[in-house]
């Protein structure tokens, strides 16, 4: 019975280990990109990301060591709940975190879809202090001054007639 269990855990030792290879080599050719592991969608850091991942590392080393550092190396009976409900808060962090995101994402649409996206709004005194557009004058043509031509549009920051 102990061969067996030796012989599971080696394999097991074994798959990990190759796949991680696998991983690592993926990593270094390029198929895997790590650039914006701790990142957001649009580039910014995330500390709520940042702080699972240093977390799950941090706690799984620790246990792979706890687990060696034995003599017949060998599980713990029980995980004490301090590194559970360490794992629970980094995990809950990033949770809360993307609903906050989602909910921001969500109500920042609905703004813009019923249009409520207005400036906002100007104080009576404001309104009269601003003067009115001046109106439009008619043009007067004479040969001294031809009609313009409404293909060619002498600035190029104003629109093209016609």
């Amino acid at each position: 019975m102990d061969f067996l269990k030796l012989m599971i855990g080696w394999i097991v030792t074994l798959f990990v280990g190759v796949a991680g290879l696998i991983l690592l080599y993926q990593m270094f050719v390029g198929k895997i990109n790590l650039q914006r592991l701790i990142s957001e969608e649009n580039g910014d850091a995330s500390m709520s990301r940042f702080q699972l991942l240093v977390f799950t590392f941090v706690i799984s080393m620790s246990l792979f060591l706890v687990i060696v550092s034995k003599e017949p190396a060998q599980f713990p009976l029980t995980i004490p709940p301090e590194i559970l409900a360490l794992l629970g808060i980094s995990g809950g962090s990033y949770l809360v975190s993307k609903g906050i995101q989602s909910s921001k994402e969500i109500s920042k649409a609905n703004i813009e879809v019923q249009g409520q996206a207005s400036p906002p709004p100007v104080a009576p005194a404001q309104q009269a202090a601003t003067p009115a557009p001046p109106a439009p004058q008619a043009a007067v043509l004479s040969s001294a001054n031809p009609a313009p031509n409404p293909v060619y549009n002498q600035h190029e920051d104003e629109p093209a007639m016609g």
